[in-house]
């Protein structure tokens, strides 16, 4: 038994699982036509009037290796059971792929795995973003596991590389927080309780994660880091866990102000996402038919819609800085879309998602922006598209006009009002 199966769970998974969409057989069929390449899938949807004006996010994959095992990782199977080897390109060649990504309009990029911390293209990445002059802006995806001592809490010397050699602190931080862990939301003493280790604890590796993270945003307020998000993946286990939540990134936004610090605490949240991963064809035992949101859950799912917009509206009507970073049509629209995650397609791409050996996929689960016509849900943070928002019918009457995505906002545009 290797290191990382002692340290990091069973990889148990699902008996019950998922049914599959079906749309499914049509996208399997689109995906044997043809292998993709570098930008052949922008081209193509170039050619075919499926590429918008302009596509405003990318996420860049220098790798997709992971070290842990969530429940619920569509790539359980194939990163933490078979071990595949992975290609990947050169530095220089990520250098490019972020000059031809501005190039076609791209505002904010996002750096993810995977497990990034530890790759040589991520400060690289950081440092090369973030001095590169104009408004475009960036943030990277960690659970902070590898920044921080599991014993004492403390920061490891790969937190002070990140900001000595990528700029940490002068971009967004993106956190995962599916649970609120108490041991997570202090700055002393262990990250969690030792009886707690990656399969013991309701759960599982979505509460680890979260401890770690959650004492990692209040350590990047105090080191008056830009702007930290957290977001929370929404699964029947931890509904009861999104409100407080919530309530805790508010603590932290407070707890910035009243020590003087400029960063910026944000907070998202999206559904377990099933949907587009079981279309694309990952394998169905990734998905427990456990964690999935229903009808049964829609109660729960409106009291966090109605809980979110009722404290957004009032913050912006007080001039209190806002908390929720999702949009208002996002927001009213979860109770629907969490249950059934079925989302029009819009007009052309969603947002450019780069693969560790440079493929540019349309979208960050399809590579064809012909699979999106014929997706049910099409991935990414949808409620981005400020274009063609899919979720506008859900604009509550209620509350007056819609509020914006704040993850849309670049250097210049970073207030929360």
């Amino acid at each position: 038994m290797s290191n990382k199966e002692k340290r990091y769970g069973s990889h148990r998974l699902a008996i019950l699982t998922i049914p599959l969409p079906a749309e499914r057989p049509a996208i399997a069929a689109l995906q044997a036509e043809r292998k993709y390449k570098a930008w052949d899938a922008i081209e193509e949807a170039a050619e075919l009037g499926l590429l918008r004006p302009r596509t405003r996010h990318a996420l860049l994959s220098p790798t997709f290796r992971c070290s842990i095992d969530c429940g619920g990782c569509p790539d359980r199977v194939s990163l933490h059971l078979t071990d595949p080897p992975e290609q990947q390109i050169s530095l220089e060649q990520w250098r490019d792929i972020v000059d031809k990504s501005i190039d076609l309009g791209v505002e904010y990029l996002l750096l993810l795995g995977g497990t990034i911390d530890s790759h040589p293209a991520t400060p690289f990445l950081m440092r090369y973003i973030v001095d590169r002059p104009g408004s475009v802006d960036i943030g990277w995806y960690t659970d902070g596991i590898m920044l921080q001592q599991w014993r004492s809490g403390e920061p490891t010397r790969l937190y002070q590389q990140l900001i000595d050699e990528g700029g940490l602190l002068e971009l967004t931080t993106h956190i995962s927080a599916d649970y609120l862990v108490k041991e997570g939301v202090r700055l002393d003493g262990e990250l969690l309780d030792p009886s707690i280790s990656w399969d013991t604890q309701y759960g599982d590796s979505r509460y680890y994660k979260s401890a770690f993270g959650e004492r990692l945003a209040r350590r990047l307020v105090e080191a008056r880091a830009k702007r930290i998000v957290l977001n929370t993946a929404v699964a029947a286990q931890n509904l009861d866990q999104v409100i407080p939540i919530y309530n805790y990134v508010s603590e932290l936004q407070e707890y910035a102000s009243r020590i003087g610090s400029p960063t910026t605490v944000l907070h998202t949240f999206s559904p377990w996402v099933w949907r587009p991963h079981l279309a694309r064809g990952d394998d169905p035992r990734n998905f427990d038919l456990n964690s999935r949101l229903s009808l049964t859950h829609r109660q729960g799912l409106e009291m966090i819609s109605r809980y979110f917009l009722t404290d957004t509206y009032d913050r912006m009507r007080i001039g209190r800085p806002r908390v929720a970073g999702n949009s208002s049509g996002f927001i009213a629209g979860f109770p629907e879309f969490a249950v059934t995650q079925d989302v029009p397609f819009t007009c052309g791409s969603g947002e450019l998602a780069v693969e560790p050996n440079g493929t540019v996929r349309i979208d960050p689960i399809f590579v064809s922006a012909r699979m999106l016509a014929v997706a049910r849900c099409p991935y990414g943070y949808r409620d981005r598209d400020t274009d063609h928002p899919p979720f506008a019918r859900f604009h509550d009457p209620l509350f007056g006009e819609p509020f914006p995505n704040l993850i849309q906002a670049t250097r210049r545009n970073t207030d929360q009002s």
